[in-house]
């Protein structure tokens, strides 16, 4: 099976038509069933062990709530990865999204834990307003990863 990845026009980045929704914890042969009972999806997506489905970037809404019911879905062009620490152990992706309230932030993965709490990646539109967030009786620092570079 070969994979392409759609890439923009005048930069180096995606393209920005198409969205990816990733389907957890699905094989190979789960995403191309849901594939193909999914209503807007053009393309199968691998990156190493996850699998997802392209779209246009108009149905994505609608196609994250066909594969994943129950979930958040959080639209943010992502230009900055910040890492928010530390967070209670233990804490989901659900619970970080609640966290970050505002559509502001997207969790991307948790970090390996620590002894002083969990950590959480999280890609955003723009740099954090302040560095520290009141959450959990406790101050949470944010700290930027990486600057997204879109050439």
């Amino acid at each position: 099976m070969v994979y392409l990845e759609l890439r923009a026009d005048s930069t180096k980045s995606t393209d920005t038509d198409h969205s990816v929704i990733w389907v957890p914890g699905a094989n190979r042969e789960l995403a191309v069933h849901r594939m193909k009972f999914t209503t807007h999806g053009l393309s199968l997506v691998r990156m190493k062990n996850r699998f997802g489905i392209r779209v246009c970037a108009v149905h994505e809404e609608a196609t994250h709530k066909e594969l994943r019911p129950g979930d958040v879905h959080v639209k943010v062009d992502v230009n900055n990865i910040c890492r928010l620490h530390p967070l209670r152990h233990g804490l989901q992706r659900q619970q970080v999204v609640q966290l970050l309230q505002s559509g502001s932030g997207r969790p991307n993965h948790c970090s390996q834990p620590e002894s002083e709490g969990g950590s959480w990646e999280v890609g955003a539109a723009c740099e954090p307003p302040n560095n520290l967030l009141a959450a959990f009786s406790r101050d949470v620092l944010i700290s930027l990863v990486r600057l997204e570079c879109r050439v």
